[in-house]
């Protein structure tokens, strides 16, 4: 295992919650997973990022 960190700075919106579920997938992709497991990792981003702009930041653009 690498180590190697990846952060990311995102938009309160459904959309970057789009972008962050494919990139999440891409990765996942990229370090070997097998097709379901992409799918688990992709899935479990999205709701994070969903809670995140929903009820952490009430959709408000101005936090991140």
């Amino acid at each position: 295992m690498s180590g190697k960190r990846v952060s990311f700075t995102l938009d309160s919106t459904l959309e970057t919650v789009n972008s962050a579920e494919e990139t999440a997938g891409r990765m996942a992709t990229e370090a070997g997973f097998d097709d379901e497991d992409v799918m688990k990792i992709s899935m479990a981003v999205r709701e994070a990022a969903v809670n995140a702009v929903m009820h952490g930041n009430a959709y408000s653009r101005a936090r991140k």
